[in-house]
């Protein structure tokens, strides 16, 4: 927030600088001082400019509304799971993303775990989520597009059961 606050100022400022810096050059009609007071005031004001535009750009980028945005979006990538490091490297990482991971982790979005000695996110409602018709007393599964509402091998009702791509089973698996 005050990388924002701070870059508003300096954008502000280096305006105003390079705007009077202009005026002094255009006024100077070859008196020296004026002549170097413009190109001084004119200097300083793009600079002001330029570390201004750089604050308020970063600032924005490192908001959290910001940060929580990107890590849904390198997440969503990855079809809900992705590990630490590539997170780290769609995000930019750093210390608000991790805050920001920390946050989302404490309020059930995201669940922290590790696989092959890699730290892993997996956030559930980003996750392929497949949906098929279940039989509760012999188990056996049929495709949703298929018109029955009784299992035709023991006579139970059918219910529809979504389930995630977490990639713990073969369900998700090509092959035959």
């Amino acid at each position: 927030m005050i990388q924002i606050i701070a870059g508003a100022f300096f954008i502000i400022a280096g305006t105003g600088g390079a705007f009077l810096g202009l005026m002094f050059l255009i006024v100077s009609s070859g008196s020296g001082s004026r002549l170097i007071t413009g190109i001084v005031l004119s200097a300083i004001g793009v600079a002001l400019l330029a570390s201004g535009i750089f604050l308020f750009r970063k600032g924005m980028r490192e908001r959290p509304g910001s940060v929580h945005d990107r890590i849904l979006k390198a997440a969503a990538k990855h079809n809900g799971v992705i590990s630490a490091e590539i997170l780290a490297a769609e995000t930019g990482g750093g210390d608000a993303v991790e805050f920001a991971l920390a946050a989302m982790i404490r309020k059930g979005q995201v669940a922290a775990g590790e696989k092959e000695g890699r730290k892993i996110y997996t956030f559930p409602e980003l996750q392929f989520k497949l949906k098929f018709k279940k039989c509760p007393y012999c188990g056996s599964d049929y495709p949703v597009k298929e018109d029955i509402e009784r299992c035709p091998s023991c006579g139970g009702d059918l219910k529809i059961v979504s389930e995630s791509s977490d990639g713990g089973g073969d369900r998700f698996s090509m092959d035959v």
